[in-house]
């Protein structure tokens, strides 16, 4: 009788039920080996690298980032209050100890203040994105950030409409651009109501020179007390 004991086939006396066992094991087998050529072919291809963007910041800087951005470290009160003026206010980390406005900011990660932040601690957040301010941040910690490969969006407001093109940037970079329009055109519909409260003595000096200026007040930056930080994109600054 022609046999193959290897393969567990005889044609002899070996009865077809030991023949389809076999039949299987070798199935199983094949099915074994197939699956681990395809592991082995899928670990040794490279991994799909992320999708990136670039995007020119308010310093004319050219920034790399990720297509998504799903944490933020603001390093400005003005900018964390845009965060969450935007409805992103889910994907802030981090941010100082001096952003306390809307409410949900006390509760965020603390990085330090705005002129020293910890390097150390905004690491350790693994921020996709840090959004920093010219009037609060130093150019020497915005190349360290860079350093490290994390991304650093610069805004730099000269005036008002330099404040509103900031929440258009910031809008585009957390994907709310839609949110960031309806608040630009809600700024812009408050902002008669607010110089009238200005001439009126209604609306401190700082505030409007801040609101003018599109930048921190220096008394704000040295005293940083409530009043200093009061918001300003909402009904009680703007």
């Amino acid at each position: 009788d022609a046999c193959f004991p290897s393969l567990g086939f005889s044609f002899g006396e070996t009865s077809l039920f030991r023949q389809l066992n076999a039949i299987r094991s070798i199935a199983r087998l094949a099915v074994l080996l197939s699956s681990a050529f395809f592991l082995v072919v899928s670990c040794a291809l490279p991994s799909k690298a992320p999708e990136l963007r670039q995007i020119t910041d308010e310093a004319g800087r050219p920034v790399q980032l990720a297509a998504k951005i799903n944490r933020v470290i603001s390093l400005a009160p003005n900018l964390t209050e845009i965060v969450y003026a935007i409805g992103a206010g889910n994907r802030l980390v981090g941010n100082t100890t001096y952003c306390d406005y809307p409410e949900e900011a006390k509760a965020v990660q603390k990085v330090g203040d705005t002129i020293q932040p910890n390097i150390e601690a905004i690491l350790a957040l693994r921020p996709d994105l840090i959004l920093v301010s010219t009037s609060s941040q130093l150019e020497a910690f915005t190349s360290q950030l860079t350093d490290h490969k994390i991304p650093v969006f610069v805004t730099d407001p000269r005036d008002l409409e330099g404040v509103l093109h900031s929440i258009e940037n910031v809008g585009l970079l957390l994907d709310h651009r839609t949110e960031a329009e309806k608040l630009i055109r809600e700024l812009r519909d408050r902002l008669p109501r607010f110089w009238v409260r200005v001439m009126a003595g209604e609306v401190p000096a700082w505030k409007a020179r801040q609101v003018a200026t599109g930048r921190e007040d220096d008394r704000a930056d040295q005293c940083h007390n409530e009043e200093d930080h009061a918001p300003w994109i909402t009904e009680q600054g703007v």
